[in-house]
């Protein structure tokens, strides 16, 4: 029984991953990834939103605590990947099956953080759910994605965040 299992969920993952896309970096390729904290007091809540393409050109967005009309403390910074990890980018998204419609979703998680995440290939939109929302080898790959789409934005970007919301939440003192 459980060398069917194996064998059943080995083939689920090969057809979930396999969108039918070309294995080359379209023109239109792009990602739209922004993460939330969740429920938190506000000096510790916090987003970010990172975009890369359509070109090898990305963009970091940090925004700290609830207002989203307070633009005091919204920061973006602009970074440029090469071509090389453009294309290691939507072949790991496209191989982790990031692409694609159907997903094994269950009832929302309530206060945890908050994912989305777009991606644009060949004229086709796929929207992944939260995190909070998939079920099993689903929310591994998806948190695998996201993983991927982080290691794009260029350590001293994380840096600079990190220090701005260790900032923002000392101006609560």
């Amino acid at each position: 029984m459980k060398k069917w299992i194996v064998i059943l969920s080995a083939y689920v993952f090969f057809i979930s991953s396999c969108s039918g896309l070309p294995a080359e970096t379209p023109e239109d390729f792009s990602v739209i990834f922004s993460w939330d904290t969740g429920s938190l007091p506000p000096q510790y809540h916090y987003s970010y939103t990172i975009t890369v393409g359509p070109s090898p050109q990305g963009e970091f967005v940090y925004r700290p605590g609830y207002d989203e009309q307070d633009r005091t403390h919204l920061w973006a910074a602009d970074f440029v990947l090469t071509q090389g990890e453009l294309d290691t980018l939507y072949a790991s998204l496209k191989d982790l099956g990031m692409m694609r419609s159907r997903w094994n979703t269950g009832r929302r998680l309530i206060g945890g953080s908050n994912t989305e995440m777009v991606i644009t290939a060949y004229g086709k939109e796929f929207r992944v759910p939260s995190v909070s929302e998939l079920k099993d080898q689903d929310r591994s790959r998806a948190e695998d994605a996201m993983e991927v789409v982080r290691d794009s934005v260029p350590q001293d970007i994380w840096e600079e965040m990190e220090a701005r919301q260790q900032a923002y939440e000392k101006s609560f003192e």
